[in-house]
């Protein structure tokens, strides 16, 4: 049962919402652009002393800069959603004439003051049905540029200041669609987390694509000259890692991490050596579903017939970067969950060898959220048996284990639901152990109160008994979403008696196991990252 928490390069480029110009590239060229004042003397939030942030980011308007300065004398700044009047407002990175994600290092690389990382993140949802863009103010990803379907902003808050790290919210809001993000920060980082669900507020069903791009002109604002595009991807014999001449396409399920690279390309005649030698990269939690397709294109590519494999990554028009989800569907109230990681990529040791993309510790990818505790772990056993009546009754037990990260003892609410028709009754016997107060039962689940210390784990205990009318039962998992991120390990175990398992049984999913102890029959699933998308159904033959 997942408990859902309720408490708690040359060419002609328009884009970064700046005016399209011709580029040279070199130092001298690139050195004028030091003029671009620091985002933070736009800033007018709060600053933090003694501390490696700053802060310009508005809650009220959800506009504004973020800064980290690091030990070595580097700093790096992001802007989100700055100077164009266009944008909605929000979490998504973005500038006016300026960078959105600059990186300004302690002396000069290869004659550059500062470096273009990001100039602005392009993502869409794509409603199927209605063939609407939705974004926030701005997105070349299907080339709606301001046209699209807006995604208004509707609240922000600043989570966390502190010396080890960030955390902001944004909430927006358009159509059928509400968009949760947090960025968390952390100090040291070269790169921001991002955590994100898209909710359907309709009550009819709804289905689209949803799409995260970018075309940053790395290395030199305003100009992709140089740039191509690299990959770290899982084959048969592991993960490897290539540098991207072309245009090129690979399946999501085989995507790691890759971005873009300012190296030059021979292809186009362009020397390797005369660029920065810097990268960007972007990293999808482990913990998500993977995307459909990746796609590196000389436009916002969608589908394969997008690509053509011998033409080069070029700079006429743009270089993008295009990672999407195609075929969601959320019923009303439905949450899809997504995170990712994007920043400064590793220097390779020798030019031309692909980037390096920084490994994300597993406790970095927590996202964080309105609720202070993680749901971890679970362990249910499910127990199909005929009682001394004759009945057929199931009995559960689960063991759920909770964890709290942060400095202080945290109290969470949590709504345990059953599943319940006509023969599936509200159980009779339920049980909390390691809960703190009474158990209540709000109409089909019980509440109840549990109190972890900080820094700790705790398990809870539920059990109960649910008497089977017809040929079938269920157990609740979907409800895993409200918590915000996937289970790291979850392990059920349904017992059958022999008699009924002769019957034609069928579950789903279909990751179970079968196995025969003592003339019981027991379906086993293991599984890692979970975050499930069909609640657990067990049928059989009544005849």
């Amino acid at each position: 049962m997942f408990l859902f928490l309720i408490f708690f390069s040359g060419g002609w480029i328009v884009s970064c919402r700046g005016k399209g110009e011709k580029l040279k590239h070199d130092a001298g060229e690139n050195e004028s652009f030091s003029k671009i004042p620091s985002l933070m003397q736009f800033a007018s939030g709060k600053i933090i002393r003694e501390n490696p942030f700053k802060i310009g980011w508005d809650e009220r308007t959800g506009r504004g800069p973020v800064l980290q300065s690091f030990e070595d004398g580097s700093r790096i700044e992001v802007c989100f959603q700055c100077g164009f009047k266009g944008y909605t407002g929000g979490l998504s990175i973005g500038g006016f004439n300026s960078p959105g994600f600059m990186y300004v290092p302690a002396k000069p690389i290869r004659g550059f003051n500062f470096l273009n990382i990001w100039c602005a993140f392009d993502d869409t949802i794509f409603e199927i049905k209605t063939e609407k863009k939705y974004n926030f103010g701005w997105s070349q990803n299907y080339g709606e540029r301001a046209k699209g379907e807006r995604l208004i902003y509707t609240e922000g808050r600043i989570y966390k200041i502190s010396k080890d790290k960030i955390v902001l919210k944004s909430v927006n809001e358009g159509g059928c669609f509400k968009v949760s993000r947090f960025v968390e920060w952390n100090s040291g980082d070269r790169f921001l987390i991002f955590t994100q669900t898209i909710e359907n507020r309709c009550h009819e069903k709804v289905e689209f694509d949803y799409w995260i791009g970018e075309d940053p002109w790395i290395g030199t604002y305003k100009s992709s000259e140089g740039d191509v595009g690299w990959v770290m991807m899982k084959d048969e014999s592991g993960v490897k890692s290539e540098i991207i001449r072309n245009e090129y396409g690979i399946d999501g399920k085989d995507f790691v991490c890759g971005g873009l690279y300012d190296l030059g390309n021979r292809f186009r005649g362009e020397g390797e050596g005369g660029f920065s030698n810097q990268a960007n990269f972007i990293r999808i939690s482990p913990f998500v579903k993977h995307p459909t397709a990746v796609y590196w294109a000389n436009s916002f590519a969608h589908e394969e017939s997008d690509i053509d494999s011998n033409r080069p990554l070029d700079n006429k028009t743009i270089i993008a970067m295009n990672i999407g989800w195609k075929g969601i569907s959320l019923e009303g109230g439905g949450k899809f969950l997504l995170g990712w990681a994007l920043g400064v990529a590793g220097e390779p040791e020798k030019t031309g060898n692909p980037p390096i993309c920084p490994e994300i510790p597993y406790e970095k990818w927590f996202p964080v959220r309105s609720q202070n505790v993680i749901f971890d772990e679970e362990k249910v056993n499910l127990k199909v048996q005929i009682s001394k009546k004759g009945n057929i009754e199931v009995v559960v037990t689960g063991r759920y284990l909770f964890y709290n990260p942060n400095r202080q003892n945290e109290g969470v609410k949590v709504d345990f639901p059953f599943m319940i028709d006509e023969s599936m009754p509200f159980p009779e016997e339920f049980s909390v152990d390691g809960s703190t107060g009474k158990i209540e039962k709000k109409g089909k689940s019980i509440e109840f109160y549990i109190n972890v210390p900080q820094g700790k784990r705790k398990e809870v205990v539920v059990r109960y008994v649910q008497k089977i009318a017809g040929c079938h039962f269920g157990y609740i998992i979907k409800t895993v979403a409200g918590w915000g991120m996937p289970l790291r390990h979850a392990l059920f175990e349904i017992e059958v008696p022999d008699s009924i398992a002769r019957k034609k049984i069928s579950i789903t999913p279909g990751a179970f196991k079968k196995e025969v102890e003592n003339k019981t029959v027991v379906y086993r699933a293991f599984f890692e990252n979970f975050n499930p998308e069909e609640d657990i159904f067990v049928l059989w033959r009544c005849r």
